[in-house]
């Protein structure tokens, strides 16, 4: 059975959702990603009842499941290995990629379109914060301060780059953030567009000070 948002029935078949949509399947645990956390999801390619879309999957914090009851997520793209069969009729299936391990594989697999944004981002950030530690933290990109406290994550999507700070370095800049889409720490940059370097300069050096003189640790 496939579980469908917003409809909370299940239903012996499921297509891809619109743009936006939300389709929850568990895992057996053997197929389920080694990850957790807000940035922990394993991008996979899933086949239900015959139709193919691009998701990912990851362990399910929300609540305390059984073993491998895990989710799937219906909002992202891009392929790694899973192959799983989920009751009666239907199938989730996917082909091995490689994840990336340092910040220059992560660019050179993203969109694209997206490329030359994230490179952008990449030496925005080191110009700011030289100090800081290029790591992959959760398969992306994040700069970790020397005491080892993450300060700042990006991460490239279909068609927009997202900055992710703590949430109180983004409501810092509530107002000058108000032509952005901004979620509870992160800021999307849509990959058509000039990224505010200056804005997000701020922001990072606002970040690393919320660190060290006020100990704001990550999320």
């Amino acid at each position: 059975m496939a579980r469908c948002r917003p409809c909370p029935s299940t239903r012996p078949s499921c297509a891809p959702p619109a743009p936006g949509g939300w389709v929850f399947a568990p895992v057996p645990a053997e197929h389920a990603p080694e990850v957790a956390g807000p940035f922990g999801r394993v991008p996979v390619t899933a086949t239900v009842d015959g139709r193919t879309w691009s998701t990912s999957a990851w362990r399910d914090r929300r609540d305390t499941p059984p073993p491998g009851r895990q989710t799937l997520d219906v909002s992202t793209e891009m392929t790694t290995s899973r192959s799983t069969t989920n009751g009666p009729g239907t199938r989730i299936e996917g082909e091995t990629m490689s994840k990336p391990t340092t910040i220059d594989e992560y660019i050179n697999t993203a969109p694209p379109a997206g490329r030359a944004l994230l490179s952008e981002l990449r030496t925005l950030s080191r110009d700011a914060v030289p100090d800081a530690v290029e790591q992959i933290k959760w398969g992306h990109p994040a700069y970790v301060h020397p005491d080892g406290v993450i300060l700042f994550m990006f991460s490239g999507h279909k068609t927009h780059a997202s900055l992710a700070f703590t949430p109180s370095t983004r409501a810092a800049f509530e107002t000058e953030l108000t032509g952005y889409r901004t979620g509870k720490g992160t800021i999307a940059l849509p990959y058509d567009t000039t990224p505010p370097r200056p804005l997000l300069t701020k922001m990072i050096e606002f970040r690393v000070r919320e660190h060290e003189q006020h100990g704001v640790n990550w999320m």
